[in-house]
């Protein structure tokens, strides 16, 4: 019966330590898709998870020759995080950024950057009358 429990201990513990390193053989096997995605053309085009591309991030930037992949990951995270495109990844029409406002169909612009380009000539005008106001009294 030693012999038995001995076995069942040994399969136990061999069976633990493969589980704990398949995520970790897994993740690295994430890491080098995004770093070969990053290689093809120097822009992270894949749609991958936000989590992956964290780690991905932290891998990178411990050693100092990836640079330029630590930038690029990031640049696909606040893509990914904004909504927006990282290459040829989905639209930003599921963007959690507001839609900018467009001009109204006559193509005129608004009447707030009209006036205040009124007030602003009227500044600059008085500015310069004042100052040759000031040098014609010398």
């Amino acid at each position: 019966m030693p012999a038995v429990r001995r076995l069942i201990a040994v399969c136990a513990i061999a069976l633990a330590a493969v589980l704990l390193l398949m995520p970790s053989a897994a993740g690295a096997q994430t890491y080098l898709d995004i770093y070969a995605d990053y290689a093809d053309n120097g822009v992270i085009d894949g749609d991958y998870p936000f989590s992956q591309l964290q780690g991905a991030l932290l891998a990178a930037r411990e050693d100092v020759r990836y640079t330029d992949f630590a930038n690029a990951v990031s640049d696909a995270l606040d893509a990914a995080y904004l909504g927006g495109e990282s290459g040829s990844g989905s639209g930003a029409a599921d963007s959690p950024l507001p839609a900018p406002r467009t001009p109204d169909q006559s193509g005129d612009p608004p009447w707030p950057f009209i006036a205040l380009t009124a007030l602003a000539g009227a500044l600059v005008v008085t500015g310069a009358g004042s100052s040759l106001y000031r040098r014609a009294r010398r």
